[in-house]
């Protein structure tokens, strides 16, 4: 801090002492921080105060208390609930409650920072209840066998002991451990043993997972992407999303070669899936075999009401298996990049793969995605006599999207039950949209004043 200035007024020295100990109210890193830069500012706050005609008191009562009420109850606040239990926090919400109540033009500042802890506070055991939710869930799912059992299994117990911290890659590119307990590590080698039994069994989606790698429910040594590639294209080879996943493998490896062919594969196929639908379907059903604690349980923000916990876990299994399935999704870019600009040598058979390609997402694809970014690489090489047709299915895809976006699950007990019906029929969200829009009484093309940026109904683009 400064030193005293000659014309400063005697009450200035007296003050700032005052306000030196009184920053003690903050955490020690703030002040560690701030605290100098703070006392300057006090200082030069006094001097303008002086200048104005106003006293030690009115500083003292109109500006250090109301600031400390209002700056440093939010700080300590956002200490504490990081580092401290509960019983650590509540005399520190009830102390600045208190100065809140003694200062009011500042309460409103004060209530905004107890509000947000307390948000805050209840999302963490929200997430906390999920976890301990999927840890239970997951023997279950094994017990109960089927299609994909290890996979959903280790899924959840991935997220049981990592907290659904999915993909905060190392410098290395491999996954840190992110487990702080003997009861999370031992959760998260449930889920190495639940998904390397799914790779052994050569079940396709634990191929696709491991491949993609940073979405991929294990640990790093069993999450072998090249092994989990080398054996897609052996045991999914009709599949264009493993080709398309090749495809970015070799872009990146700058293989142009690799490209080339793996292109010529994607052509080929007769499907393309990357298992969103796996997804969906199987964290329903996974759900389903247990009720949700009450925590849990999902409220319908239109009826005001929550819904029962069957309904409850079927839009918490829909919404687990949603987050997981959209990170799991291919790049299409690299596609669309690749067959803007063609190879000149070979430029009538690349432009026929990547018309073939375009065809296979826009008439095989299971998500709208897949058939968006299809009809668009179609348009590119459309006869100028079939583009009419491309253009509009490219607003009947856009026009599905829009309506899909106001069939919301959680809107009431029949739109959830709906939902589940559709997935649970379907792994694909193509035949899901469908049977949910005529359920709706939603017209499943577009209307003629339905209008869509017209980019994406540009050949060029």
């Amino acid at each position: 801090m400064s030193m005293r200035k000659p014309n400063d007024p005697h009450w200035i020295a007296a003050l700032c002492p005052l306000y030196s100990a009184a920053l003690w109210l903050y955490p020690r890193s703030h002040r560690e921080r701030w605290g100098a830069d703070m006392r300057q500012a006090f200082r030069d706050r006094c001097r303008e105060a002086a200048r104005a005609g106003r006293g030690p008191a009115s500083v003292l009562f109109a500006d250090l208390l109301p600031d400390l009420a209002a700056s440093a109850g939010r700080e300590r606040l956002d200490d504490v609930m990081e580092f401290h239990p509960m019983k650590r926090v509540l005399p520190v919400v009830l102390l600045f409650s208190l100065l809140g109540l003694i200062f009011p033009a500042r309460l409103g500042v004060v209530a905004q920072a107890v509000g947000d802890w307390w948000k805050q506070h209840e999302t963490a055991l929200d997430a906390q209840a999920l976890r301990d939710h999927e840890a239970a869930l997951a023997p279950m799912v094994q017990q109960r066998g089927g299609m994909h059992a290890d996979v959903i299994a280790a899924q959840l117990y991935w997220d049981a002991g990592n907290g659904f911290r999915l993909a905060y890659p190392e410098g290395d590119g491999s996954k840190p451990a992110a487990s702080e307990t003997a009861a999370e590590n031992a959760l998260l080698d449930r889920a190495d043993d639940a998904f390397a039994k799914a790779l052994r069994a050569d079940d396709a989606w634990a191929l696709w997972l491991a491949a993609v790698n940073w979405d991929c429910p294990a640990r790093k040594a069993v999450c072998k992407a090249e092994a989990g590639l080398d054996r897609l294209r052996e045991v999914d080879a009709g599949n264009g999303a493993v080709w398309l996943l090749e495809m970015q493998r070799a872009k990146d490896a700058g293989d142009a070669l690799r490209q080339r062919a793996a292109l010529a594969r994607l052509a080929r196929a007769s499907r393309f899936d990357w298992h969103f639908g796996d997804n969906m379907q199987g964290m329903m059903a996974a759900f389903a075999l247990q009720l949700l604690p009450e925590r849990l349980l999902v409220t319908y923000p239109r009826l005001g009401v929550k819904a029962t916990p069957e309904d409850s876990a079927s839009l918490q299994g829909g919404a687990v298996g949603s987050m997981r399935g959209s990170m799991a999704g291919p790049g299409y870019k690299v596609l669309l990049d690749y067959c803007r600009t063609p190879d000149p040598p070979t430029n009538a058979e690349r432009a026929a793969d990547c018309r073939a390609a375009g065809l296979l997402l826009a008439e095989h694809g299971t998500e709208l995605i897949d058939v968006m970014i299809g009809n668009r690489l179609w348009l590119r090489t459309a006869a100028p006599d079939e583009r009419a047709q491309v253009r509009q299915r490219i607003r009947d895809a856009h026009w599905r999207l829009r309506q899909m976006q106001d069939i919301e699950p959680a809107t009431s007990p029949e739109a959830a039950r709906r939902w589940r019906a559709a997935w649970m029929d379907s792994t694909s969200e193509m035949q899901v949209t469908t049977r949910l829009l005529r359920e709706n009484g939603i017209p499943l093309h577009a209307p003629p004043g339905f209008r869509v940026d017209p980019k994406e109904l540009d050949p060029a683009e």
